[in-house]
């Protein structure tokens, strides 16, 4: 069902996003859980990095290609990762590849 509710939020249907973001907190939290540590030593907080990901997500929908049999939790682990670098980049740190 995340491929009907990925293919309706791109097409800017608000409840289709906001229903991914909730089947997805947990990915998003999970995610964010893993930075934090690092994240802590740059000044970003939990919270920071749990609004980063639900920005990743609502960019995941949208761009989410279902045809190419990737999972959406897969495609949107990836788009989380993806929007971490840059933040700890512009705090002025580095984040190695894992």
């Amino acid at each position: 069902e995340d491929k009907e509710l990925a293919k309706l939020a791109a097409a800017n249907d608000e409840e289709a996003l906001r229903e991914l973001l909730r089947r997805h907190i947990g990915l998003i939290k999970t995610k964010a859980e893993h930075f934090k540590r690092r994240a802590s030593h740059v000044g970003v907080r939990f919270n920071d990095l749990v609004t980063v990901g639900e920005t990743a997500v609502y960019d995941a929908a949208r761009d989410y290609e279902p045809e190419r049999g990737t999972k959406f939790s897969t495609f949107a682990a990836k788009v989380i990762r993806y929007q971490y670098l840059p933040f700890w980049t512009k705090k002025g740190s580095s984040l190695k590849r894992q």
